[in-house]
C-alpha cells in the first residue's frame, strides 16, 4: 500500500502550488472530478478531462460513462495515447464513488475531493458517505470547496485554523458525541450530538487549534471558510490543501 496523498481535483480550479488553490465558486458548484497527483498522474471522470487539459495538465486515465465530455477532447484523448476507461450508464455507483474506489485500489489512502458540494443535494449527500466508503477501506477523504473543508474526525483529533473561524460537528450515520473544553466558543464537555438535533452547528475557535476526542460513534468536521463571501463569482481563496 502507499502511503501516499492524491488530490481529487474539479473542473475550473487553478492550482498556484500543491497547497494553495483558487476555485472559482461558481464552477465548483460541479462535481466532474480528476485525480491529481504531484502533476504525475491524473485520472479524470468524464467532462473533468475538459477542465484538466484547459488548466494545462494532461490526463492519464478517463473514466466514466463519458456521456458529458466534449466530443473533440475525447477525440484528442484518443489520439495522444490517453487510457479511457469507459463504464456503463446503467450502473450502481456514480462515477464519482468507482474514481474513488480506482485510486483506493491503486493504492492511494489520502484523498482530496474538490467540487462535490455543489449541483444536486443527492450527490452531496452520497458524497459525504464516500468518506465512510474510504474510511471502510482505511482510506482518508477529505471534500473541499470554496467555502467548505469536510472531513471525518478521527477519534483524537485537533481543528486547526484561524481563531474566529467558524466550525460545525454533525454525526454521521447516528448519534455521536464528541469532547473539547478548549479553544471553542461553545464548549464541548462530553457532548453528545443526536441526528435529530442541529445543536452542533455553528461553533467558533478561539485559538488556532482546539483538541477535540471523538467519544462515540462517526463526526463529520465541517471547517468554514473565513473568506467566504455571498458572492457567486469571482475566486475565494486561496485555500490551503
Amino acid at each position: 500500500m502507499l502511503h501516499s496523498t492524491l488530490q481529487l481535483l474539479c473542473k475550473a480550479i487553478s492550482c498556484q502550488t500543491r497547497c494553495s488553490l483558487r476555485i472559482s465558486y461558481r464552477y465548483s458548484m460541479i462535481c466532474q472530478l480528476f485525480f491529481h497527483l504531484n502533476k504525475k498522474w491524473n485520472i479524470c471522470a468524464d467532462k473533468g478531462a475538459q477542465y484538466v487539459l484547459d488548466a494545462g495538465l494532461m490526463p492519464d486515465w478517463i473514466l466514466g460513462d463519458l456521456d458529458s465530455l466534449d466530443a473533440d477532447a475525447l477525440v484528442f484523448c484518443r489520439n495522444v495515447g490517453i487510457d479511457i476507461i469507459t463504464l456503463p450508464t446503467h450502473k450502481n455507483d456514480t462515477d464519482t464513488e468507482a474514481l474513488l474506489h480506482c485510486a483506493i485500489d491503486n493504492g492511494y489512502d489520502d484523498l482530496l475531493l474538490l467540487g462535490a458540494t455543489g449541483g444536486r443535494i443527492d450527490h452531496l449527500l452520497a458524497n459525504l458517505a464516500l468518506m465512510l466508503a474510504a474510511r471502510k477501506r482505511s482510506a482518508k477523504l477529505r471534500i473541499l470547496d470554496a467555502a467548505h473543508d469536510i472531513r471525518l474526525l478521527d477519534d483524537v483529533d485537533v481543528i486547526e485554523g484561524a481563531v474566529g473561524q467558524t466550525f460545525s460537528l454533525l454525526p454521521l450515520g447516528g448519534d455521536a458525541r464528541a469532547h473539547a473544553v478548549a479553544g471553542v466558543e461553545y464548549p464541548l464537555d462530553h457532548l453528545i450530538l443526536p441526528m435529530s438535533s442541529a445543536i452542533g452547528v455553528s461553533n467558533v475557535l478561539t485559538a488556532p487549534r482546539a483538541e477535540i476526542r471523538v467519544e462515540q460513534g462517526i463526526i463529520v468536521l465541517i471547517r468554514i471558510s473565513h473568506r467566504t463571501t455571498a458572492s457567486s463569482g469571482g475566486l475565494i481563496g486561496p485555500i490551503r490543501a
